[in-house]
């Protein structure tokens, strides 16, 4: 009698472990597709905004040579330094997506200097809130 009340006990503890491990298994399989259409979201979004801003900044600045379209994109970069929405799309698209994705996502000719751009003020940016952090 003990053996079998023992052997019940063990097999609903098995059974519950196992219903509790497929539950977590789901809500992981659902936060992780939150996360990704998240992402995706901020992408598109950062994409779009870039986009639009440097088309407008096309207008005003000449883009024949490279170093025009440099300054063109440094010009993006500091506009989007005043955005703290903007910046912070852009630094999730970037840690999620990567440059790539990004560059890909924007439809202008000038996206991928203006990525390799913002990249870089990425990296400044992220210095500048980590001695800020730590003073």
């Amino acid at each position: 009698m003990l053996l079998n009340d023992a052997l019940n006990i063990r097999t609903y503890i098995n059974l519950l472990l196992l219903f509790t491990t497929d539950r977590t298994t789901e809500r992981f399989k659902t936060i992780q597709s939150y996360n990704t259409s998240y992402e995706k979201q901020n992408l598109a979004e950062a994409a779009a905004e870039i986009q639009e801003l440097l088309e407008q900044l096309s207008q005003t600045y000449p883009t024949t040579t490279e170093k025009e379209q440099i300054e063109l994109a440094v010009e993006a970069a500091d506009e989007i330094q005043k955005n703290p929405t903007l910046k912070s799309r852009l630094i999730i698209a970037l840690t999620a997506g990567g440059m790539e994705a990004l560059k890909e996502s924007i439809k202008h000719p000038l996206s991928s200097i203006t990525v390799n751009v913002l990249a870089a003020y990425l990296q400044e940016w992220q210095k500048s809130t980590t001695e800020s952090v730590e003073d």
